[in-house]
């Protein structure tokens, strides 16, 4: 059992983040991937084929701009694989003229950055991109990506790789006996992941994509009006920074916190329920 002072530490260590930390968006530019991991926090496995359209990107980005170009330090485009999206260029290309300041990163598993054309390369150094890899324990050699992102004149980093052999750390969730919304979400380790997804900004990806969880099995998690607030309906940056100190009532469903080894996924319910 987990020593008493230790738990307080870890949770006051936790509100302390959540409330100094700057605002993020996480654009969900792609819902699929060429990965299948146990347990993706984004659902991944169950997702069928989905590209958010450019004009979506735009619209969305234009609205946040207008009202503070510096409300975001930083924008992650992310999935799914970003770099599956046909428009992966103009969407970097549009996120920095929106955004001018923002650090800006893809976030990838680095399967595909061998197969980049000069186009998208010239885009990354000139809108000043990160490509932000996680290492999977699969057969890439991550130093030639670094390499290749060098070449390029573009800043590559690591953004996560397992540690002790557990790679995940994953809320599972529930639909039929939901715990106490409060106490779920002091014990989240989504901290500030703002995701835009279909129009509408959610505190964590997991609220953001539960109708993959409802169509896939069949289960019933529920969305509130204060569960997320539609791109139109943000007027002012006070918004989003209360969607993420605040729980909202999806939080009921996050109940047992649990780390995982990487596997290939099976597509069963209890890797996610």
């Amino acid at each position: 059992m987990r020593n008493p002072v230790t738990r307080v530490t870890n949770l006051f260590n936790t509100l302390k983040l959540r409330y100094t930390m700057p605002l993020r968006l996480e654009l969900s530019i792609v819902d699929h991937c060429n990965l299948n991991c146990k347990g993706c926090t984004h659902f991944c496995p169950i997702a069928p084929e989905h590209f958010m359209p450019v004009s979506e990107v735009e619209e969305a980005l234009s609205h946040l701009s207008s009202i503070d170009n510096e409300m975001f330090e930083s924008i992650y485009l992310l999935g799914g694989e970003p770099l599956l999206h046909a428009n992966i260029t103009t969407i970097c290309h549009l996120t920095r003229q929106y955004f001018p300041k923002a650090t800006i990163k893809i976030l990838t598993n680095g399967l595909k950055v061998a197969n980049l054309d000069d186009r998208f390369w010239e885009t990354c150094r000139q809108s000043r991109i990160i490509i932000s890899a996680t290492i999977y324990p699969v057969n890439l050699d991550y130093a030639k990506i670094e390499t290749i992102c060098h070449d390029n004149g573009v800043k590559y980093e690591v953004f996560h790789q397992p540690k002790n052999g557990r790679f995940f750390t994953k809320h599972k969730i529930d639909d039929i006996n939901p715990g106490n919304k409060h106490l779920n979400f002091l014990r989240c380790h989504q901290i500030g992941c703002l995701t835009l997804r279909d129009g509408k900004i959610y505190p964590c990806a997991t609220s953001a994509y539960a109708n993959l969880i409802n169509d896939q099995f069949g289960r019933n998690f529920e969305h509130q009006p204060a569960d997320y607030i539609a791109v139109p309906d943000i007027k002012k940056t006070s918004q989003l920074q209360r969607l993420k100190l605040r729980p909202t009532p999806f939080c009921r469903y996050c109940t047992a916190l649990e780390a995982t080894e990487w596997e290939q996924s099976r597509r069963q319910p209890d890797e996610w329920l």
